[in-house]
């Protein structure tokens, strides 16, 4: 009998594991390292080095830059800044000029005005408005010398153009005879001397309260001496000029200070021997005889010096 000899299966059982373990898989041996002396690795050191430099620099640069961008910045911020500030002063400045400026026309709309209306001779008790006289070396029964001067009696009107109510109203008045020939700036600081001044109530027409429109009139008799220096002696003949000076002082509600109206008035002797264009254009001099001279108010002309009125 005879039998067939097996034959072997050349594929792989499955029983039989392949072998997974692949050549790859196994450790390879590693490189030797790099001897520090190497050339590549001074040329790597060497590249890296150079590299972090640049970037180092680079970085330098970016913060320069960025520090001068932030100087310039805040120099433009701080110039801006102080022109507004300049702009906001100017406005301010200007804002307040108009506001004082406001006040102030509120104020000369809303305050009192005192206008000096007319100042005209009058005739007194004896029937004289102007009298002069001259007692050198004469004396009176009591022994009592009598200094050479001249008096003037005149009337007053004063009115309130205002809208304010005035208060405490006094008008003084002062008759001044000037050196012969001294007219103009001499006037003038003696006006502004006596304005300054304060004189006696009792010398004085004196008013409570002036209401706006109305007027107030007084009644005053003004004297002063005639001096050597402001006269001039031709014998028995005495000349000398006269200016009669009147200040008003007042008050108004919600003023803190005092208001002054002044004016000057030059007296001029309406002579009867000449046209009435010459003793209206006259320099006011007067002359008399030893030892007095009487003159009537209606042979007296007073001429307002427009140039001497002052207000405020």
């Amino acid at each position: 009998m005879c039998y067939a000899k097996p034959v072997q299966n050349e594929e792989p059982s499955d029983n039989v594991e392949p072998n997974s373990k692949d050549d790859s898989s196994e450790p390879k041996p590693a490189s030797p390292p790099l001897e520090p002396n190497a050339p590549l690795a001074i040329n790597a050191q060497s590249v890296g080095e150079n590299e972090i430099r640049d970037d180092v620099e680079d970085l330098r640069d970016r913060l320069k830059s960025a520090e001068k961008w932030m100087i310039w910045l805040t120099g433009a911020i701080v110039v801006v800044g102080i022109c507004q500030f300049l702009a906001a002063l100017l406005q301010w400045h200007a804002m307040e000029n108009q506001l004082t400026e406001m006040r102030i026309q509120r104020d000369l709309a809303n305050r009192a005005w005192i206008k000096i209306v007319a100042v005209v001779p009058s005739d007194g008790e004896r029937g004289v408005a102007m009298e002069a006289w001259d007692f050198t070396g004469m004396k009176t029964s009591q022994d009592v010398i009598i200094p050479k001067g001249a008096s003037l009696r005149f009337k007053t009107s004063f009115q309130n153009v205002g809208h304010s109510p005035v208060l405490n109203l006094a008008a003084f008045y002062e008759l001044t005879l000037p050196k012969t020939g001294d007219f103009g700036d001499s006037l003038l600081r003696e006006e502004q001397k006596f304005c300054s001044s304060d004189p006696h109530r009792s010398e004085a027409d004196w008013h409570a309260t002036l209401f706006p429109d109305e007027t107030f009139e007084g009644t005053k008799r003004a004297l002063s001496t005639i001096s050597p220096e402001n006269s001039v002696i031709h014998g028995l003949e005495t000349e000398f000029f006269a200016n009669l000076i009147v200040c008003v002082k007042y008050e108004y509600p919600g003023s803190a200070t005092s208001h002054q109206t002044t004016a000057i008035y030059k007296l001029v002797y309406k002579d009867p021997r000449r046209p009435v264009e010459d003793w209206r254009d006259s320099i006011g001099l007067f002359s008399f005889t030893k030892p007095t001279i009487h003159i009537k108010a209606e042979d007296i002309f007073l001429k307002r010096l427009a140039y001497a009125d002052r207000a405020d």
